[in-house]
């Protein structure tokens, strides 16, 4: 009978980590690609209502934003950014959307409402307050959307 040589350990050892390595060095890259793509939104800007200024001398006023889909890819999800007028004091509340930090009147959508297929919308709103009894809104606002799939 003739023995079949056999490996020595430090050989196999030598080859597990090597594997491991390369595993490691290509799985990174494969990650990676899941990045964020920017694509196409429209938003419209509503008021819903105003209301007169209370003694305190302050005014407020009801808003509704419609973020729509204008990209021709799902979203994933979505921000607005409103620049607001001087005189503007802050955002008391809000629903259909989560307020981004650190400035006053950013928003993105929440776990239900960021994925929009091409065409698709949904509509979120906040209550804010105006110094002096103004009927102040915001000057201008910009919409970004977000998606992981190839625009």
């Amino acid at each position: 009978m003739t023995e079949r040589p056999t490996r020595p350990r430090r050989t196999r050892r030598l080859a597990l980590g090597v594997t491991a390595v390369l595993l490691a060095l290509f799985a990174v890259p494969v990650a990676a690609t899941n990045a964020y793509a920017v694509t196409r939104c429209d938003a419209t800007y509503r008021v819903v209502a105003f209301w007169p200024p209370p003694p305190t001398n302050t005014a407020g006023f009801q808003a509704e934003i419609t973020v729509t889909n204008s990209g021709s890819v799902k979203t994933t999800g979505w921000r607005i950014e409103l620049t607001m007028p001087v005189g503007f004091i802050t955002v008391t509340s809000y629903w259909n959307a989560t307020k981004v930090p650190p400035r006053p009147a950013d928003f993105e959508n929440m776990s239900h409402n960021g994925v929009l297929n091409p065409g698709g919308s949904t509509s979120f709103g906040f209550i804010a307050v105006n110094v002096a009894g103004s009927k102040r809104t915001p000057n201008q606002f910009f919409c970004t959307a977000y998606s992981l799939e190839n625009t």
